[in-house]
Protein backbone atom coordinates (compact mmCIF):
# COMPACT_ATOMS: atom_id res chain seq x y z
CA UNK A 1 0.00 0.00 0.00
CA UNK A 2 1.20 3.51 -0.81
CA UNK A 3 1.91 5.64 2.24
CA UNK A 4 1.47 9.39 1.76
CA UNK A 5 2.78 11.96 4.20
CA UNK A 6 0.78 15.16 4.63
CA UNK A 7 2.47 18.26 6.06
CA UNK A 8 0.23 18.89 9.09
CA UNK A 9 1.51 22.20 10.44
CA UNK A 10 -1.29 24.50 9.30
CA UNK A 11 -3.90 24.62 6.58
CA UNK A 12 -6.13 22.03 4.93
CA UNK A 13 -4.27 18.87 5.94
CA UNK A 14 -7.41 17.25 7.41
CA UNK A 15 -9.25 17.54 4.09
CA UNK A 16 -6.33 15.96 2.22
CA UNK A 17 -6.13 13.19 4.79
CA UNK A 18 -9.85 12.48 4.50
CA UNK A 19 -9.95 12.20 0.71
CA UNK A 20 -6.81 10.09 0.53
CA UNK A 21 -8.18 7.69 3.15
CA UNK A 22 -11.47 7.47 1.24
CA UNK A 23 -9.37 6.39 -1.74
CA UNK A 24 -7.74 3.66 0.36
CA UNK A 25 -4.39 5.41 0.79
CA UNK A 26 -2.54 5.16 4.09
CA UNK A 27 -1.68 8.66 5.36
CA UNK A 28 0.78 9.99 7.89
CA UNK A 29 0.60 13.46 9.48
CA UNK A 30 4.02 15.05 9.12
CA UNK A 31 5.04 17.60 11.75
CA UNK A 32 8.78 16.90 12.02
CA UNK A 33 11.45 15.25 9.86
CA UNK A 34 11.17 11.85 11.61
CA UNK A 35 7.53 11.64 10.47
CA UNK A 36 8.78 11.34 6.89
CA UNK A 37 10.24 7.88 7.47
CA UNK A 38 8.58 5.30 5.29
CA UNK A 39 6.44 7.66 3.19
CA UNK A 40 6.26 7.09 -0.57
CA UNK A 41 4.91 10.52 -1.50
CA UNK A 42 4.18 13.84 0.17
CA UNK A 43 1.42 16.45 0.10
CA UNK A 44 1.93 20.08 1.14
CA UNK A 45 -1.62 21.40 1.63
CA UNK A 46 -3.21 24.75 1.08
CA UNK A 47 -3.27 27.23 3.91
CA UNK A 48 -1.13 30.30 4.51
CA UNK A 49 2.17 29.82 2.68
CA UNK A 50 4.15 32.18 4.90
CA UNK A 51 2.98 30.40 8.05
CA UNK A 52 3.52 26.91 6.63
CA UNK A 53 6.94 27.93 5.32
CA UNK A 54 8.06 29.41 8.63
CA UNK A 55 6.84 26.37 10.54
CA UNK A 56 8.66 24.09 8.09
CA UNK A 57 11.87 26.08 8.64
CA UNK A 58 11.46 26.03 12.42
CA UNK A 59 10.73 22.28 12.55
CA UNK A 60 13.53 21.32 10.17
CA UNK A 61 11.08 20.01 7.59
CA UNK A 62 12.15 22.43 4.86
CA UNK A 63 15.56 20.79 4.46
CA UNK A 64 14.17 17.28 4.82
CA UNK A 65 11.55 17.92 2.13
CA UNK A 66 14.17 19.49 -0.12
CA UNK A 67 16.30 16.35 0.18
CA UNK A 68 13.34 14.07 -0.59
CA UNK A 69 12.51 16.19 -3.62
CA UNK A 70 16.09 16.00 -4.89
CA UNK A 71 15.89 12.23 -4.42
CA UNK A 72 12.84 12.04 -6.68
CA UNK A 73 10.01 11.64 -4.17
CA UNK A 74 6.66 12.70 -5.65
CA UNK A 75 5.50 15.85 -3.85
CA UNK A 76 2.17 17.52 -4.54
CA UNK A 77 1.37 21.01 -3.32
CA UNK A 78 -2.08 22.55 -3.39
CA UNK A 79 -2.57 26.31 -3.18
CA UNK A 80 -0.03 27.43 -0.53
CA UNK A 81 1.80 24.14 -0.97
CA UNK A 82 2.18 24.81 -4.69
CA UNK A 83 3.53 28.28 -3.91
CA UNK A 84 6.13 26.79 -1.57
CA UNK A 85 7.19 24.26 -4.21
CA UNK A 86 7.33 26.73 -7.10
CA UNK A 87 10.51 28.00 -8.66
CA UNK A 88 8.57 30.21 -11.04
CA UNK A 89 4.91 31.24 -10.98
CA UNK A 90 2.78 32.69 -13.74
CA UNK A 91 -0.22 34.73 -12.67
CA UNK A 92 -2.90 35.88 -15.12
CA UNK A 93 -2.83 39.40 -13.69
CA UNK A 94 0.82 39.87 -12.77
CA UNK A 95 2.29 37.70 -15.51
CA UNK A 96 5.36 35.55 -15.10
CA UNK A 97 7.62 35.98 -12.11
CA UNK A 98 10.77 34.33 -10.83
CA UNK A 99 9.61 34.70 -7.23
CA UNK A 100 6.82 32.54 -5.83
CA UNK A 101 3.76 34.67 -5.26
CA UNK A 102 0.11 34.42 -4.37
CA UNK A 103 -3.07 36.18 -5.43
CA UNK A 104 -2.79 38.68 -2.57
CA UNK A 105 0.91 39.26 -3.29
CA UNK A 106 2.35 39.46 0.23
CA UNK A 107 3.82 36.00 0.79
CA UNK A 108 7.56 35.77 1.25
CA UNK A 109 8.20 32.13 0.31
CA UNK A 110 11.43 32.93 -1.54
CA UNK A 111 12.82 34.57 1.60
CA UNK A 112 11.88 31.52 3.66
CA UNK A 113 13.75 29.22 1.34
CA UNK A 114 16.81 31.46 1.47
CA UNK A 115 16.55 31.62 5.28
CA UNK A 116 16.56 27.81 5.46
CA UNK A 117 19.69 27.66 3.32
CA UNK A 118 21.40 30.46 5.24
Amino acid sequence: MVRVGIIALQGDFLEHEQILRELGVETVRVKEPNDLRGVDALVIPGGESTVIGRLMVRSGLINAVRELSRGGMPIMGTCAGAILLARKVSDRVVGETNQPTSPNGHHRSQELLREAEG
